[in-house]
């Protein structure tokens, strides 16, 4: 219909750098690219700067209050969405990241 849209929801957890060579799991700064048919949509970077904020508190161990890839320990990632209406055609969409 006239009216209609498509939302894409990313999520992001940082987990998954072992196809790299840098080896930096969830501490890498990445920059994710979407593309569609070819044709770069959007450029996210879901850096997360503010995991000291953690419900549990200074209380535990660990890195837990570094920054991460989309994500900070113990917290809930609901991930960003994106109009990609306009970036579809009519039939199949190739979507590469």
């Amino acid at each position: 219909d006239a009216g209609d849209r498509v939302l894409m929801q990313i999520v992001v957890t940082g987990h998954g750098w072992r196809r790299t060579d840098l080896e930096c799991g969830e501490f890498c700064h990445a920059l994710y690219r979407l593309n569609f048919n070819d044709h770069t949509v959007f450029n996210v970077i879901l850096w997360r700067k503010d995991c000291e904020d953690n419900p549990l508190g200074p209380d535990q161990a660990g890195t837990w209050q570094e920054g991460r890839n989309g994500w900070c320990p113990g917290s809930v990632e609901t991930g960003i969405y994106f109009d990609v209406t306009d970036a579809l055609l009519e039939g199949r969409n190739d979507l590469t990241v």
